[in-house]
């Protein structure tokens, strides 16, 4: 009996030393298999990336209306790489999506961040991003671009950070909102007068025009986008910095300038004067750009033609040369012709106003779309 049980207590011993080693082999591949923890958080990410240095200067330029991601704090980020945003100024038709409007830039960047973490093995359902509108993810991994059937692939997914988690995206995610704006304006004299940075001052003026509009009537965004028209728009319009000077001519602030227009008179409700107001500087007889105004000039007079605009005002093309005693002020080009547009033409009441549509006053035009031109003007009456 006592030769049979040094034999069993041998093979339990030996299985208990098995089971030892197994164990400790197993918990070593454990440790192997374990992904490391992460050790830089999301802004360090992307600052180490030179993938996604455009998201990096759009994020920087715009961190105090994004969430701070150098923090504690978890948030999943949607970052669209370099591919991204060439694809984006390709689709604008700039180089510079600098003069795209920053409301605009801050509302499309706040829509790639997404409170919390989120990994890939969660896709399939609608996400709330930061920007207030929602994303879908989709089972293939794709996401839905907001507003479009387009399928944005996920190119590198679940990039840990210490606060969160990185997917990289092959396409820049539009909100439904503003791909509207986008989808409807592209190409058209709309893209640049309401999505552009330096008519910021003039959208304010539109916003109370087309808070009401009349019956059977289009709005003045309606009316820069519309493409159906047979001969197309011409407009003159104010730039930021134009509006800038008009009103420091004038000695009064820049919002007392656009109050001025943007305010009830006599019977006229605000959105009446703002819509008149607009209605001036928009030509509806056909799309004129800087080479078909000066064509219109005589040679001998430097009178042009004369245009009325869609508010009922009419206006006169003027050249004058810069250097002649004639010049009216504002005309500083050195020698070369100035063009007005001028009220009252020939009257003691005359109104010049210059149009900038030569390289020289840095504006050109500003953007020929398939339905109308745009030119800089100070026209503000």
């Amino acid at each position: 009996m006592k030769n049979l049980i040094n034999p069993l207590k041998a093979l339990a011993m030996f299985a208990v030393a098995f089971g030892l080693i197994f164990t400790v082999s197993c918990s070593d591949d454990d440790e192997d298999d374990k992904e490391p923890d992460p050790t830089e958080s999301l802004q360090q990410i992307i600052a180490g990336n030179s993938n996604y240095s455009d998201f990096k200067f759009f994020y920087e330029a715009n961190s105090t209306l994004l969430p701070d991601i150098s923090g504690s704090t978890e948030f999943t980020v949607f970052v669209p790489n370099n591919e991204a945003f060439d694809a984006l100024r390709e689709t604008l038709d700039t180089d510079d999506l600098t003069t795209v409007s920053p409301e605009v830039i801050a509302s499309v960047l706040a829509f790639h961040f997404v409170s919390g973490q989120v990994l890939e093995d969660e896709f399939g359902t609608e996400i709330t991003t930061a920007q207030g509108e929602k994303i879908t993810w989709n089972s293939d991994n794709t996401i839905v671009e907001g507003g479009s059937n387009t399928a944005v692939a996920v190119v590198s997914a679940d990039q840990k950070a210490t606060n969160g988690v990185i997917h990289e995206v092959e396409r820049i995610l539009i909100p439904p909102t503003i791909f509207l704006q986008i989808g409807l304006n592209l190409g058209t004299m709309a893209q640049p007068i309401l999505l552009g940075s330096v008519f910021s001052d003039l959208r304010q003026i539109i916003t109370v025009a087309d808070s009401d509009i009349p019956d059977g009537e289009m709005g003045i965004a309606q009316i820069l986008a519309d493409q159906t028209s047979e001969t197309g728009y011409t407009c003159f319009v104010p730039a930021n910095d134009v509006l800038d000077g008009v009103a420091a001519a004038a000695k009064i602030t820049k919002e007392q300038l656009i109050a001025s227009v943007t305010t009830a008179q006599g019977d006229f409700t605000a959105s009446q004067v703002a819509r008149g107001f607009l209605l001036n500087h928009i030509y509806d007889g056909g799309i004129l750009t800087a080479a078909d105004i000066l064509a219109t000039v005589d040679s001998e007079t430097g009178v042009g033609t004369s245009l009325v605009m869609m508010g009922g005002k009419t206006l006169t093309v003027l050249a004058i040369p810069s250097s002649s005693e004639q010049a009216p002020a504002g005309c500083t080009n050195g020698g070369d012709t100035c063009i007005f547009l001028v009220q009252n033409i020939g009257t003691e009441s005359a109104v010049y106003t210059p149009i900038f549509v030569t390289d020289a006053f840095d504006y050109n035009d500003f953007g020929s779309g398939t339905n109308g031109a745009v030119h800089v003007s100070s026209i503000v009456q």
